[in-house]
């Protein structure tokens, strides 16, 4: 749970560094999540896709199966709204 100003910080660096948010369990116990983006020709994130399941069989590591997936589905997304900066 973010309880400072300082982890909202550190939180949105550590996204924007590897173009996921990721949760283990810290919101809601026993689940685990992974975010991504989705940017317009502009560069304005115009939705997010999240994936959400157990604790126990979700990876959320940042070089896992679903953060893969995750990032290769809205980086085409992205391309197909004209976005051009995939190398986030």
């Amino acid at each position: 749970m973010l309880t400072s100003q300082r982890q909202l910080v550190e939180l949105a660096a550590r996204t924007r560094k590897y173009g996921l948010g990721r949760v283990e369990g810290n919101y809601f116990p026993g689940i685990n999540a992974l975010s991504a983006p989705v940017f317009n020709h502009d560069g304005l994130v115009v939705c997010v896709l999240t994936v959400l399941g157990p604790e126990a069989s979700l990876d959320v590591s940042l070089a896992g199966a679903p953060a893969k997936a995750l990032l290769a589905h809205s980086g085409r997304l992205s391309e197909a709204l004209g976005y051009a900066n995939l190398g986030r």
